[in-house]
């Protein structure tokens, strides 16, 4: 079951996007049924009820009959939800399963659960701390630029460091520049569609 729901999950991805978390839970251990537990952003935009045939389909597509057997729910929770952001500040799983008993995962106390994604989704205020960053690396670079250059535009004597060269430099800024104008993009998308993507 598990490596069927990581397809399953390399499969929504593709199809859709990223997704914030994504459980088997099993709330007490005299049940032999799991819930499965999943956040997305693009969840949130399309509604439950859309989400919920969406995923059905694809989970009587990916798993046998055997493994439907043992899941009881599935039931989505908003990106914003308090248990998704305690988890996913908690952990950070992509691509693999990690099982938990017994155990505390951020404010919260789990029986049992297998996690397959636990991702915080970035916000505006990382976004802007990120382009932060890349333009004092730019700073930086511009910098170094002005002291291998004289006022005039001409090298001054000075050699430069082994290894480095004006057009290094500029090379690296053009890629900061570029990195910050993707993370603009990135801020100003419009919204995706409010269905899921065929």
């Amino acid at each position: 079951m598990v490596e069927n729901i990581k397809k399953l999950i390399q499969k929504v991805k593709a199809e859709q996007d990223d997704i914030t978390l994504f459980m088997l839970w099993r709330d007490a251990p005299e049940l032999d049924k799991w819930s499965i537990v999943i956040s997305a952003p693009w969840i949130d935009k399309i509604g439950q009820k859309a989400a919920l045939d969406y995923w059905i389909t694809l989970l009587r597509k990916t798993l046998s009959n055997e493994e439907l057997s043992t899941v009881s729910r599935v039931g989505f929770l908003k990106s914003n939800d308090r248990f998704v952001q305690s988890i996913t500040s908690a952990l950070n799983i992509s691509g693999g399963a990690a099982t938990f008993s017994q155990s505390h995962v951020g404010n919260y106390y789990i029986n049992e659960a297998i996690i397959f994604e636990a991702k915080k989704e970035p916000t505006v205020a990382d976004f802007q701390a990120q382009i932060t960053a890349l333009l004092s690396q730019i700073n930086d670079l511009q910098a170094q630029l002005s002291q291998m250059n004289g006022e005039d535009g001409n090298k001054k004597e000075k050699p430069l460091k082994e290894g480095e060269s004006v057009t290094e430099l500029q090379s690296q800024v053009e890629v900061l520049l570029k990195q910050i104008n993707d993370l603009q993009v990135q801020l100003s998308q419009p919204e995706k569609e409010n269905s899921p993507r065929k």
